[in-house]
């Protein structure tokens, strides 16, 4: 047991703070291109509240209080918050030995951080859109000289494609995740 809870921490903690700090870069960007912060700005006022927040999350309350309540399992292919028996609290004639409320636990440490970041990463996304669509209908008004023009198209296509690199990983992340 205590090989699978120490295997069960470090997934965790991955699973839960990859979408959490994913949509930390989400609220950077939309920091940087809705509101015009600068780096600096954003860097001193902002971001280590993102990085506290991603970090302190799924580190202290998920794994903490799962290590602390034993409801780190093993389901037989990996260790993860399960009761044990498995499905023992669906079970009304075998008794749980741990991890009685771990499905209320999968849900608070599990699920509901990766949906809430799931729709926090589209909504900033959709802002993050809908305002690099404004600024290009703004400045379309102006002639920009083709070089300058082409380095920033390169500069944004490049942005746009890490964002959605980003919200590709979370998604399926979170698909996979209710699957199971």
């Amino acid at each position: 047991m205590q090989l699978c809870t120490s295997l069960a921490i470090p997934f965790h903690f991955g699973y839960i703070a990859s979408p959490l700090y994913t949509l930390s870069l989400c609220i950077y960007y939309l920091q940087v291109i809705q509101y015009n912060k600068s780096d600096r700005d954003v860097a001193k006022r902002i971001q280590p509240w993102l990085h506290r927040f991603s970090i302190t999350y799924p580190l202290v309350l998920g794994v903490t209080a799962n290590w602390w309540v034993g409801n780190f399992n093993s389901s037989g292919l990996g260790c993860w918050i399960l009761s044990k028996p498995l499905n023992c609290a669906n079970s009304p004639d075998v008794e749980c030995i741990r991890g009685a409320n771990a499905q209320t636990y999968k849900w608070i440490f599990g699920t509901m951080p990766s949906a809430v970041s799931f729709v926090g990463i589209v909504y900033v996304m959709v802002v993050i859109i809908w305002t690099t669509i404004q600024k290009e209908r703004r400045n379309a008004r102006f002639n920009l000289p083709s070089s300058a023009q082409q380095a920033k198209d390169r500069h944004v296509n490049a942005d746009q494609a890490l964002l959605r690199r980003a919200w590709y990983t979370t998604v399926f992340r979170l698909l996979l995740r209710l699957s199971n």
